[in-house]
């Protein structure tokens, strides 16, 4: 069963307890509002290892290029190609049509460490483009 339940990074990314051990990926409408919109991105590949807060990809926007950071340690099951020749998708609809890719991962530690609402409503800050 898919499910709507949904936790955040502090970097302003979103994920969904999407199926059994499949996470879901985003990032947040605060994200993509700040960035603006969105020209290209890059994406990890299905079958490949990511490990949590380590950079796996990045979304550039007409302001700025922010990296994505894996939300937690797996293996990359899917990626949302669709965005490869639409990445506006993530600009109009960033929590269903715009996820960006989806982790699998035994370690539900990692997933109840993740924030239960989104890090701009906790303590008030932006995303800070360097």
């Amino acid at each position: 069963m898919k499910t709507k339940v949904m936790k955040f990074t502090p970097y302003f990314e979103w994920v969904n307890h999407y199926y059994q051990a499949q996470y879901r990926v985003g990032i947040t409408e605060f994200a993509q509002q700040t960035l603006g919109e969105i020209v290209y991105l890059e994406l990890p590949q299905p079958g490949s290892l990511v490990k949590k807060d380590e950079p796996c990809g990045f979304v550039e926007s007409r302001k700025s290029v922010v990296d994505i950071l894996a939300p937690l340690s797996g293996v990359i099951v899917a990626e949302n190609r669709s965005l490869i020749m639409n990445p506006k998708q993530i600009n109009q609809s960033p929590y269903e049509e715009g996820w960006l890719f989806t982790i699998e991962t035994d370690d539900t530690q990692q997933w109840n460490s993740l924030l239960e609402s989104e890090p701009h409503l906790e303590n008030g800050r932006g995303i800070q483009n360097d």
